[in-house]
Order: structure tokens, then C-alpha cells, then sequence
């Protein structure tokens, strides 16, 4: 498992270098404000790789999963979004596995806050994710090799420390 937050293939070809990767749960049984409750199958966890705005083809990439999702085996993704994956962007950019456990992936490029569609798209999103936490703290660490329509490919693995978010307030849920 790597030590650093980015570990970068030969073979990769992107200019994509996150300025920052963040490794977050999201539980699903928390409640207001509450932060330190067991670990559930319902619990999204999300690998977040923040880039630069200035990269001229690739700002972020957001991967989601449950933690039941297969540890240490390369999956194929199906290209585009998935319904209910909870993901924005354009579905070019947007990849998924299963449906309830992902992982299901984006991929942000420059227009996507001003609504415009991606200059480029993905041909192929293999995840493989290798490390999943138990408890704060621990790593989260994914394998991503995609492939895209200019020629580019992104062949790295990213790795965050988690950090569980605190349970919604009020009619959130």
C-alpha cells in the first residue's frame, strides 16, 4: 500500500497532479452533528483527488463506494453516470460499477462550473480499490486507470486518511 498520497504509474500520460487527496465517510446511520458511530454497509465513502483549476483538461477526480465493494480486484467500470450515484458532471466524464456499491466515478474538467460539456471523454475506467478503512484515520486507497479519447491516461494510485463527516440536521435525513 503506498505512503504517499500519490503514486504515479510510468505509463500514465495526464498532466493530472492533485494538489490534494481527501478520503472521506459519509455514515448513513449518524445523527445530528454525530461523527464517531460504527461502520455500516450504507456508509458512503468518497476518494476525493482535488487538482489544479488551472489544469487544462482534468480538475478533480471523485470516486464513491460502499464498503462492501471488492478490495484488491482490478473492476471494469461501465462508462457513464449511474442513476442515483449521487455524481454531477458531464456523462462522458462519469463512469460506475455496481449500482449499490459502486464504485462510481467522476472525472471534473475546466467548463463544468459554467455547464459546458467535457472537450474530452473517458474510453475505459478500471478501479481497483486497495485499501478500505475500518475507523478514522486509516487509509483509503484506490487504483485508477482510465483512458481517455485524446490519447491521455491517468494510471496512479491515490491514498487519504479518513475523516467521517458529521450526520445532517434537521429534514436532511
Amino acid at each position: 500500500m503506498p505512503n504517499d498520497p500519490v503514486t504515479t504509474n510510468p505509463g500514465s500520460t495526464s498532466t493530472f497532479s492533485p494538489t490534494k487527496v481527501e478520503a472521506k465517510r459519509s455514515p448513513a446511520h449518524a445523527g445530528c452533528m454525530e461523527k464517531n458511530v460504527p461502520f455500516t454497509d450504507d456508509d458512503l465513502f468518497s476518494l476525493n483527488m482535488i487538482g489544479s483549476k488551472d489544469d487544462p483538461k482534468i480538475n478533480a477526480v471523485i470516486l464513491r463506494l460502499r464498503r462492501n465493494v471488492s478490495v484488491g480486484a482490478p473492476i471494469d467500470l461501465t462508462l457513464g453516470g449511474a442513476e442515483g450515484d449521487g455524481l454531477i458532471g458531464d456523462d462522458k466524464m462519469r463512469a460506475h460499477g455496481d449500482a449499490k456499491n459502486g464504485p462510481n466515478l467522476a472525472v471534473l474538467y475546466p467548463t463544468f462550473g459554467k455547464g459546458e460539456p467535457s472537450a474530452i471523454g473517458l474510453t475505459k475506467a478500471r478501479v481497483t480499490v486497495v485499501a478500505l478503512p475500518k475507523q478514522d484515520g486509516e487509509p483509503l486507497a484506490a487504483h485508477l486507470e482510465l483512458s481517455f479519447d485524446d490519447g491521455q491516461i491517468l494510471d496512479a494510485t491515490y491514498m487519504g486518511k479518513l475523516e467521517s463527516e458529521a450526520g445532517p440536521c434537521g429534514g436532511d435525513g
